[in-house]
């Protein structure tokens, strides 16, 4: 009998090493003095960062992920088994991204999903391998992306992973459209959130069930939807409109990650796993203020305890059941809330009638707790005696208020017997290791304007426009002489074109050896097959003012009804503009030194 151990106890087993690795790195910071803050930046760096090899070609035991998230969560609240502390705010609650109210943090388990899933992209995506090829064969053999159900129920570690993070890898998943030929339009995800047919109630026609995506374009890349028995919703509509279909260099669709670029994003990939994400709850506001205060993180994390009311003042003790005196420790009043320790406390009243609170922010304090606080945390003034951004001073002010109080209640005499000096000191200090946040490069004039091609060739300047984001979209383009002459419509024979825009990302985008970002492929390419069709072009970056002229076509572009308008004359509304370059006039810009 071989003496090689079980392949599922041999994955037990390295899983539990994994667990034994966490707890040794956090025993080795059980001496050292850390504030939630760091031990925060130290789960996201090291201890997450610990399983992260096994976890992204096998499935961890549940066991073993739960074990992974109690060490976590009790380093974070500093429990040790020597002495329990209590977890002010749910694991759950802290395992939500910073914009829903949580820390940002991930619960195992479906970090592990994520990068499973994160397992299966590669699979799409190196085709090539041998090990992908080997892969493939054994366990893939209808097609992999299109396999509905798995043809097999057991098999390797690596296969069982497969399995955990295929659905997550398919969610994530959506066509980008370049000849359209691939693509149902009604079954394939390749617009908005869910594929079309998830609009429609009821059956399709067999033709209608059957149409691709490149059988509602028409010539020139066109969309044609008035062939559709169907009416969609507006926003869908303009949204097909706005995706581009190759006409000069058709390539196949293809799959991509539903990214800004179409690369595997494994943020999103977390967000998937966590099927029912629990959400910002409606009775609190947007948590993003707490992350944009100048102050220090030890101070930001105190805010977002204050976010959800679980700073541990004496109500909220008590009502934990926890068997302490009643009563603020500071006055006579008998009771204790976070709102009566920050503000209506006559010694935090008094702190803050000291502190010179600007004029603009004074009305505030009447408001609730958390408007009160993210108020005067988003408050953009100065403070009057120091000239220090108000937030900082204020947070510094809650921050010394609750210090204070925690020394009369634990110490019964108060250390910090001059409050308001400690206060702008602490900012004042802040400030000067910060430094300035503020952009402190130096600004010069230069003279911009629209310079004339050279004798024989013509230059096209073009630009976009956007009614806002999203919003109505449309371009416009002048090409002129090298008297600064309106040359009309594209077909005009011309051999030799300089080109000049003022996107700097376009630019690049055109001139780049390859695009990374597989949305815009399409379109790039189809931009250069143009560009080889002239005798000699040139494609540069120009600053706004001597592209004047295509924006305020581009501009004019977004109220068009139809596709594509050409003018063998120039419309009014250019004119003038024309007039000024054609004079040689020149216009200041400021740039930064």
């Amino acid at each position: 009998m071989s003496d090689r151990p079980k392949e599922k106890e041999r994955n037990r087993v390295v899983s539990v090493r994994d667990s034994e690795k966490v707890q040794a790195k956090l025993s080795s910071w059980k001496s050292k003095l850390l504030s939630p803050a760091g031990r925060v930046i130290l789960i996201q760096s090291v201890t997450s960062a610990i399983p992260n090899y096994y976890m992204q070609i096998s499935a961890l035991p549940s066991k073993v992920c739960l074990e992974l998230d109690k060490l976590n969560r009790n380093f974070l609240w500093g429990s040790t088994a020597e002495k329990k502390k209590m977890h002010m705010v749910g694991w759950k609650k802290v395992c939500r991204p910073k914009k829903e109210g949580g820390l940002g943090l991930s619960c195992a388990k479906p970090r592990n999903v994520a990068l499973l899933a994160k397992f299966n992209w590669r699979l799409l995506q190196e085709k090539d391998s041998p090990w992908v090829r080997t892969i493939l064969a054994k366990y893939f053999p209808n097609g992999f992306v299109n396999s509905q159900t798995m043809v097999r129920r057991s098999g390797s570690s690596n296969w069982r992973g497969l399995k955990l993070g295929f659905d997550v890898f398919r969610a994530g998943l959506r066509w980008v459209i370049n000849n359209g030929q691939r693509v149902s339009f009604w079954h394939d995800r390749w617009i908005g959130d869910a594929p079309l047919r998830s609009l429609v109630h009821g059956p399709l026609s067999l033709s209608e069930s059957l149409l691709r995506v490149c059988d509602v374009v028409g010539s020139g890349s066109v969309w044609n939807l008035a062939g559709l028995s169907l009416l969609l919703p507006t926003p869908v509509v303009e949204a097909i409109r706005a995706t581009y279909v190759c006409s000069l260099s058709p390539k196949e669709d293809c799959l991509a990650w539903d990214s800004n670029k179409g690369d595997f994003s494994s943020k999103l990939a977390l967000q998937l796993a966590n099927k029912h994400p629990i959400g910002l709850n409606s009775n609190l506001s947007d948590p993003s203020w707490i992350w944009k205060v100048d102050t220090s993180p030890r101070i930001r994390f105190f805010l977002w305890q204050c976010y959800h009311d679980s700073v541990p003042v004496r109500d909220t003790l008590l009502a934990c059941g926890l068997n302490i005196p009643h009563g603020c420790p500071r006055c006579s009043c008998p009771f204790e809330s976070l709102s009566h320790t920050l503000r209506d406390c006559p010694d935090s009243f008094s702190i803050w009638n000291d502190l010179s609170i600007p004029t603009s922010c004074s009305q505030s304090f009447t408001f609730p707790l958390l408007d009160w606080i993210s108020f005067n945390c988003s408050s953009s003034k100065a403070h009057d005696k120091s000239h220090i951004a108000w937030q900082t001073v204020f947070s510094f002010g809650l921050w010394t208020i609750w210090l204070r109080r925690n020394l009369l209640a634990f110490n019964s005499s108060p250390i910090l017997p001059d409050p308001i000096r400690n206060i702008l000191s602490f900012a004042a200090e802040f400030f000067c290791l910060m430094g300035d946040k503020a952009n402190s490069k130096s600004a010069s004039s230069i003279a911009v304007k629209w310079m004339p091609p050279t004798l024989g060739r013509a230059k096209l300047n073009t630009d976009g426009s956007s009614l806002g984001n999203p919003g109505i979209a449309g371009g416009g383009g002048v090409i002129r002489d090298s008297c600064g002459s309106w040359l009309g419509a594209l077909e005009l024979h011309i051999t030799h074109l300089d080109i000049e825009m003022d996107s700097l990302v376009s630019v690049d985008l055109v001139l780049s050896n390859s695009v990374a970002n597989v949305f815009l492929r399409s379109i790039v390419d189809d931009c250069r097959c143009m560009m080889e069709k002239f005798a000699s072009v040139t494609l540069k970056h120009i600053y706004r003012e001597a592209n004047a002229c295509a924006d305020l076509l581009a501009k004019e572009g977004c109220s068009q009804l139809l596709p594509f308008i050409s003018f063998t004359a120039p419309p009014a509304s250019v004119l003038e503009c024309l007039a000024f370059d054609c004079s040689n006039s020149v216009c200041t810009r400021m740039i930064k030194c």
